[in-house]
């Protein structure tokens, strides 16, 4: 009959260790502790167990309404939130404004962001009521022109912008025509 045959006992085991072997290495263990290990020891940090963050987009608004101005988003520093204070005062002396500004970290380059700022309260000043935002590395001007002078200058401006400017500005501005009786 079939007698004890220690080959066949350790042929057997030892299928049996190279398939578990193989299992935690390729990670469909059931076990999470050992397919953990096993990821482990290759480096290999488990998809599953790893939280990707999205970053978040890097934002600043001014908005002119009436005799307001309304300042919104985030700064790279303090020092970047007074010199922003400063020029906002230089284009607009005699607006109220709210200042709801927030240091953040993170954002484009400090020259990079004084000049998009700067570019952009250089438009703003020519809307009557109207806003900019920059996001990342895109600044958005739109609103209505205080005459028509000031809408040609907007969109020569906006027309006049290089290509290899580090900032992208799109522009969406009307001017309302005063007809005459």
């Amino acid at each position: 009959m079939l007698g004890f045959r220690p080959r066949l006992l350790l042929g057997l085991i030892a299928s049996l260790m190279v398939v578990a072997a193989f299992g935690a290495h390729a990670g469909v263990c059931a076990d999470p502790a050992l397919r953990d290990q096993a990821a482990f020891a290759r480096h290999v940090t488990p998809v599953a167990n790893k939280t990707v963050k999205r970053p978040a987009a890097y934002v600043w608004s001014a908005t002119r309404i009436k005799s307001d101005l309304r300042l919104r988003g985030g700064v790279p520093s303090e020092e970047d939130r007074r010199t922003l204070l400063g020029m906002v005062k230089a284009h607009f002396p005699d607006l109220v404004v709210e200042d709801r500004l927030k240091i953040v970290e993170g954002g484009p380059p400090k020259e990079q962001w004084l000049g998009a700022v700067s570019f952009g309260l250089q438009q703003l000043a020519h809307l009557k009521r109207g806003s900019v935002r920059l996001q990342n590395a895109g600044l958005r001007v739109s609103g209505e022109a205080s005459s028509a002078k000031d809408y040609v200058e907007i969109k020569q401006t906006d027309r006049e912008s290089s290509p290899e400017r580090s900032v992208r500005s799109s522009t969406a501005v009307g001017c309302t025509r005063h007809v005459r009786r």
